[in-house]
């Protein structure tokens, strides 16, 4: 009997080939995200609306982000990307005061003034939504550590104990507080310089 020849090899599916797809899909599904919150908030943003309006199973979905949580820490990141967080790491190893709280303030806040709508929306579900909520808090958990350690580090040059330059700072860069300053009428980029000044002026 002559030998038996081996199957035709299959054509080859790179993990590149799908990981091209899998970020195609992502991108999709986090636009698709800030439509939905944009529009309706917590009534419009459902796992059900997500998958569907992106043209994906929820099991896809679920591969991809696990729940809206996971959801809201992509479009988190995604938003930081588009409004230059990655400058924080200039901020966190300088060695003047003055530019550290200045720049800490402005990072912040301009991420904010990025997503204004988009963000107010995430709020809205947070208060409503304890599994929710605590997704958006653990996210600010990181803005607190970050403004300990900024507080800290230039504790000589604070005019106020570490402890409460570390709450100043954490305060300065809230977005309900940037909200604040832009509901009184100033422009985002206003807010942000006016608050700016503001932390400078307390702080150092």
């Amino acid at each position: 009997m002559p030998p038996r020849r081996p199957p035709p090899a299959k054509r080859p599916y790179t993990l590149g080939q799908r990981a091209v797809q899998s970020d195609a899909t992502r991108e999709r599904v986090l636009r698709t995200a800030r439509k939905l919150l944009k529009k309706g908030g917590a009534a419009e943003f459902t796992m059900e609306k997500v998958s569907a309006k992106s043209g994906i199973s929820r099991q896809t979905l679920n591969n991809l982000f696990g729940n809206k949580e996971g959801i809201i820490a992509a479009l988190f990141d995604q938003i930081a990307l588009g409004a230059g967080m990655e400058q924080m790491r200039e901020v966190m190893h300088g060695t003047d005061a003055r530019i550290a709280v200045r720049g800490f303030v402005r990072v912040f806040t301009r991420f904010w003034s990025n997503e204004r709508v988009l963000i107010r929306r995430i709020h809205g579900i947070a208060a409503l939504d304890l599994a929710f909520g605590q997704a958006v808090s653990s996210r600010y958990a990181r803005r607190r550590g970050a403004a300990e350690v900024l507080a800290n580090r230039f504790a000589r040059a604070m005019a106020l104990p570490p402890s409460e330059a570390a709450a100043a700072l954490y305060t300065f860069t809230s977005f309900e507080f940037f909200d604040t300053f832009v509901a009184e009428g100033l422009a985002a980029e206003d807010a942000v310089e006016q608050m700016v000044r503001l932390a400078e002026r307390i702080l150092i």
